[in-house]
């Protein structure tokens, strides 16, 4: 039977394919790809999917195909989702497949209210490895702060309602601000060390998913989380990496008060430090070390795998 895994064709976040890049270092197979919103339309071989991720951006494109086997591990239902993803086909196609392994306490809760035997999996990207990643120099580069405030930065989306788009306008001059205010406490504690900072992002232009390989792109990004002495971030696909990694982080939560957001942390959260960034001046980020409360995790996550890919 072919292996499968998850894919992202048209995602602009490199935490996506981060989060499907990591099988192909752990295990020598040859993955098929299947696009998450297309899993109801699979036709061909049968295949066994390790089906981790977010779901869904399309709840109509659920249940996947029967000829899809999969192992449900570091599995996330976001909330806008929830109602179709519970409903009576879904909830009889998780039992069929349970236990369920749910990347959150949000998921794995959810699931459990409709009598689905769940368990809290965490992500699959804890099972990076740093010897994945050779670094380019004998030394570490330094602090990296990726996508750090990337919730609460202000953005206008073209809205087909208008009363929704003037919302929107009427809001951003108090969210620029607020954004501007936490940017400015953030720079401030930078400021405080003498270590090179560099910048990255998670999320790519789409322009550039038209000329570039997001593969390659998520790749250059882990390296980057590699090279890094402490990684700053409001990520949870720059965050995880970089523990698995070795890499100390510093998780900053503002703009994300929101349930979508809030039910992704829920579990993950407790990995890494989190803080706000009015808090970042009371840290020497000298002193951040990596936690160890994830490694339980990073083993287990790799023999369900390895079991799922023996018994099938």
């Amino acid at each position: 039977m072919d292996t499968a895994i998850i894919a992202y064709p048209h995602s602009e976040n490199l935490g996506d394919w981060i989060q499907s890049l990591v099988f192909k270092y752990l295990w020598n197979i040859d993955f098929i790809e299947i696009d998450r919103e297309q899993l109801n339309g699979y036709r061909g071989s049968k295949v066994r999917l390790i089906c981790n991720g977010w779901f869904l951006e399309n709840p109509k494109h659920w249940p996947p195909s029967n000829d899809i086997t999969p192992l449900f591990i570091s599995f996330h239902i976001t909330p806008k989702a929830s109602k179709s993803l519970t409903n009576p086909d879904s909830i009889a196609y998780f039992k069929k497949f349970e236990p369920i392994g749910c990347r959150d306490f949000y998921t794995r809760d959810l699931l459990q209210k409709f009598g689905v035997k769940t368990y809290f999996s965490g992500c699959m990207t804890l099972a990076y490895e740093q010897s994945f990643f050779k670094l380019e120099n004998s030394s570490s580069s330094g602090i990296l702060v990726a996508s750090a405030l990337d919730r609460l930065k202000p953005i206008i989306k073209p809205l087909s309602n208008p009363i929704d788009l003037m919302i929107q306008i009427i809001k951003f001059p108090l969210k620029y601000r607020k954004y501007q205010k936490a940017k400015k406490k953030l720079n401030h504690a930078l400021n405080k060390t003498d270590v090179p900072i560099t910048k990255a992002s998670q999320i790519i232009n789409i322009e550039r998913l038209k000329t570039e390989n997001p593969k390659q792109l998520a790749l250059d990004y882990l390296k980057k989380i590699n090279q890094a002495e402490l990684v700053i971030t409001s990520r949870i696909h720059t965050a995880l990496p970089a523990i698995a990694m070795n890499t100390p982080v510093i998780f900053l939560d503002d703009g994300l008060n929101h349930i979508n957001h809030q039910s992704r942390l829920r579990g993950l959260s407790d990995f890494f430090h989190v803080c706000s960034s009015k808090d970042l001046i009371h840290f020497d980020f000298n002193s951040i070390k990596v936690k160890t409360n994830h490694l339980k995790f990073k083993a287990s996550l790799k023999n369900k795998v390895d079991q799922f890919l023996t018994k099938f």
